[in-house]
């Protein structure tokens, strides 16, 4: 999606930077909040609601000690839930797009077509992605298992995609590879060369960013 956003090279990583400080913040303040009210956790487990594997409802239940106000705040959560699904749909269904215009998926063709002409609508990418996510969603009927598992396999795919960028981009600082722009005036550029864009951080705490970055994913 940030090929759509004028300035993308600053306003995606300023973005990504409130988003983490917000959100971060929030869940925080929700996560001491609920280990405040929590008490006897085996209790919450053994609850109806925690034999679903839903404990927090019996937390909010018991915090509140009203099924209204329990029922809000969950509420609130299912709500949050949807928007998720909603931001993630359109982002896996962005990136099936842009995949079918430069034609390496199977019906590629459809893929990277529009619904009308004149829309922004990718109707057929996201038809793929929610059949998909469907799909898989069957799969916890049969076998949790087997469902954790896939699950697994693309978490771990997804953060091993992360390692291998954090990893090559400590490399070449280390290695002082990474060029700024006003280094190559003048001088002819390579096509391997890397040029610092306007949006990073300078100096030693670069560095240990992509240490503690890398290194924490792999943990994971």
């Amino acid at each position: 999606m940030a090929e759509e956003i004028h300035g993308a090279n600053t306003v995606i990583p300023w973005c990504m930077v409130w988003t983490t400080l917000f959100n971060g913040t929030l869940r925080l303040a929700m996560l001491i909040v609920v280990l405040f009210v929590t008490v006897h956790v085996e209790t919450k487990l053994a609850s109806p609601t925690g034999s679903l594997s839903f404990p927090f409802m019996q937390i909010f239940y018991d915090a509140t000690g009203s099924l209204s106000g329990a029922t809000a705040v969950i509420c609130i959560i299912i709500i949050m839930d949807i928007c998720a699904a909603i931001a993630f749909l359109a982002t896996a269904s962005r990136i099936v797009f842009a995949l079918g215009r430069d034609s390496p998926l199977p019906f590629w063709r459809t893929m990277s077509t529009m619904f009308q002409p004149d829309s922004a609508i990718l109707l057929y990418a996201i038809i793929v992605m929610a059949a998909v996510s469907c799909t898989i969603g069957l799969i916890n009927i049969g076998s949790s298992t087997a469902f954790n598992a896939i699950i697994s396999v693309g978490v771990s795919s997804l953060y091993a995609s992360y390692v291998v960028v954090e990893a090559m981009l400590f490399y070449h600082r280390l290695a002082g590879t990474i060029r700024h722009a006003n280094q190559i005036a003048g001088t002819t550029w390579h096509p391997n060369e890397f040029v610092w864009g306007p949006f990073h951080v300078p100096g030693v705490w670069c560095i240990l960013l992509n240490a503690v970055g890398s290194a924490s994913k792999v943990s994971y």
